[in-house]
Formats: structure tokens, sequence, C-alpha cells
């Protein structure tokens, strides 16, 4: 942490929905056909045993890379929310994975009804923020936030403390 940064809150998400979870593979399988597809030409998708070998080496790559492209996508895990900004840490395939945020660069969190706090709602493609280089902030929500409503209030404060 930063000198004269303080620790306001920590915690954990609560259970995810199996869904999610499904959710993310099926989409990341894509992604990978697709590119797979795309460079190499639409012959890698074959059936039989080049199609298995295919999907074989799709899934390994899947595994491969998740710690990867996770960090920009992470808002499950072990959450720390301090005087400038929130942290979302989690283990991806034994990598640590830590994602960073400034709270000036986010926009006002809104309670969602799940106990989640979101900044911009995710339902809506609300923008969650810009940082200080223009670059949008990837979608941030704290799932299933225990006693939600006061950490929402520890975060607003910080934030009205942090802009000035």
């Amino acid at each position: 942490m930063d000198p004269g940064e303080t620790v306001l809150w920590t915690g954990e998400a609560g259970p995810v929905p199996p869904w999610y979870r499904r959710r993310n593979a099926v989409i990341a399988v894509c992604v990978y056909a697709t590119l797979a597809a795309v460079i190499v030409g639409p012959s890698i998708l074959v059936s039989g045993w080049n199609g298995l070998l295919n999907a074989a080496v799709l899934a390994l790559l899947s595994v491969l890379t998740r710690p990867l492209w996770a960090r920009w996508s992470l808002t499950l895990g072990h959450y720390t929310v301090t005087s400038r900004r929130i942290i979302v840490e989690r283990r991806v395939n034994g990598f640590r994975v830590r994602r960073s945020e400034l709270l000036t660069d986010l926009t006002t969190p809104k309670l969602l009804e799940d106990g989640s706090i979101a900044f911009g709602d995710p339902r809506e493609q609300e923008n969650p923020g810009h940082r200080a280089s223009g670059l949008l902030v990837p979608p941030l929500v704290l799932h299933k936030v225990p006693d939600a409503e006061h950490v929402l209030d520890l975060i607003r404060q910080a934030q009205r403390d942090a802009r000035g």
C-alpha cells in the first residue's frame, strides 16, 4: 500500500451462481475457437481426430492463458477497500491475480438487489469509470458483499475524500 493509505474494509465475495462460471467458460472457448479459425482457417474446426486434437489444444490454451486475461475481468475474490482504491485478489489456476482501481477513476457505486456493489450497472452497460489516461475501466462489481450498505457508505465517503 502507498504511504498514507489506510484499509477501510476487507471481505470475501459471496457464493457465485453456477451459471456464472459456465458462462465464462463458454465465452473463453468461443473466443479461442474464433481466433483459431481466423488464424489457421475454418478447416481447424473439422470433426474426427483433427477436431478432437484442436479441442484439446483450445482447452489447454484456455487454462494456460486465463491468469493473463483474468486480471482485467477480475471481480470475484478477496476485496480490500482503502482510502484511495479498491483491490480485488484471487488465485487463478494457481497464480495470484490482483486488480487495483483508484476510487477517483470510478463512478459513484450503487447497490444491486443481490447485495453486490457495482460501479456502473453491468446489465445496463453503464461505464464504470475512466482512468487518467482516458481508457475505460473494465466492469467492476463486488459480488454479494456482507453488510453491503455499510461498505457502500464507506466507499462513497472514501471517494468524496479522495476527490477533495
